[in-house]
Formats: C-alpha cells, structure tokens, sequence
C-alpha cells in the first residue's frame, strides 16, 4: 500500500489528512443510521439484540457443562429484564462428542436445555468433525448419531464465523 500511495505522489501525511475526512463522514454516517433504527423501535429492543454463539471444542465433561452454564445464566439475565435472546451452541472437533447420540455425557443437560429454551437455542454439529470421526470408526458419517434436535452445520468455524457476521456474539468458556 505504501508502494502504491509514493507512486501516485502520495505521502502517509496527505493520505492521513483525506483519510480523517473520510473517517469523519463515515462515523457521522454511522450514528445517523443509529439513531433512526432506535427510533424505528421506539428505543424498545428489537427481538433479535441479543444473540450469543457459544463454542465447544473440548470434550472435557467440566467444561462442556460450564458452557451450557453460560447458557443458562446468559438467558436468565435477558428474560429478567423481558428481553428476547437467540443462542446457538455449536459443537466441533473433540467437543462434538457432546452431541453424540451413542456416546454423550450431556444428553440429559442438552434435552433440558432445549425443552427449557425452545426456539430460542439451536444446537449445531459441525460435519466436517462427523466424517472424519466416521473415518476413523470406518463408519458413514450418517451412522454416527446425533442427539435428536441437533442441527447439521457443514464446518464448525465457518458457521461461527457466519454467527459473528450476523451480530451475534462470541462467548467461549
């Protein structure tokens, strides 16, 4: 980039001076369309303003459960104040373990989690974890069961990543 600015007779000073400029226009921007969504609410919060992703790539029992207690306690303090969440727990490497139908230590806690939440929990397996597990079982990754209400996602970190690009945030243990 510095090549490209010197080239074109450019300097870091110039550039920073047209850059404030832009960055002022920007931020100006920014906290116009800020404030004409909170006004389109009535400054309420819209159903979708607290969403949380929370990973789990670990198959130790404790730390599995202190996610789904993050969970928990992160939906309690929102229903308290009578405000709706959206949670999606997604489970990859060796935390797809807990989301094995044959052989998961959290099948009670996740089936409550879920009868309790309804709605507003998903629960994502990550394929990519599934087929390699398969391979080393020589299995078909379809005959490694999951617990029943947990969704498929092709990649694990692709769909966190796509949870951050849609707002929600990243809350790991």
């Amino acid at each position: 980039m510095r090549f490209d600015l010197l080239r074109r007779g450019l300097d870091r000073r110039s550039f920073g001076r047209a850059g404030a400029g832009g960055l002022a226009s920007l931020a100006a921007g920014l906290v116009a369309t800020a404030a004409a969504a909170e006004g389109d609410t009535g400054g309420k919060a819209r159903a979708w303003a607290h969403r949380a992703a929370f990973p789990v790539s670990s198959d130790d029992r404790k730390t599995q459960m202190l996610v789904l207690g993050n969970v928990r306690n992160y939906v309690a303090f929102y229903k308290a104040k009578d405000e709706p969440c959206q949670i999606e727990i997604v489970a990859f490497g060796p935390g797809f373990s807990m989301l094995r139908g044959d052989i998961s230590m959290m099948k009670g806690e996740i089936e409550t989690l879920q009868k309790d939440l309804g709605a507003s929990l998903t629960v994502s397996a990550c394929r990519n974890t599934r087929t390699a597990i398969a391979e080393s079982e020589n299995r078909h990754p379809d005959d490694i069961p999951l617990l029943p209400g947990v969704t498929e996602t092709p990649s694990g970190v692709v769909r966190l990543a796509e949870l951050q690009g849609q707002g929600y945030a990243y809350l790991r243990p």
